[in-house]
């Protein structure tokens, strides 16, 4: 397959908006707590931890 230029949004050198950089970082903070804490609830549920608050 053979790719033009024009197939790119950014260059390697290019840089970002403020805009557009934020809303990357912005993504990348939301899916790092979701790998953190969706492991955390599942093996917490099935371990019975979140019992202890229900009481």
């Amino acid at each position: 397959m053979e790719h033009d230029k024009e197939d790119l949004i950014y260059g390697l050198d290019d840089k970002p908006s403020a805009k557009s950089a934020s809303y990357a970082a912005l993504q990348h903070v939301l899916a790092s707590f979701v790998g953190i804490i969706t492991p955390t609830l599942i093996i917490g549920g099935v371990l019975g931890l979140g019992d202890i608050f229900l009481t």
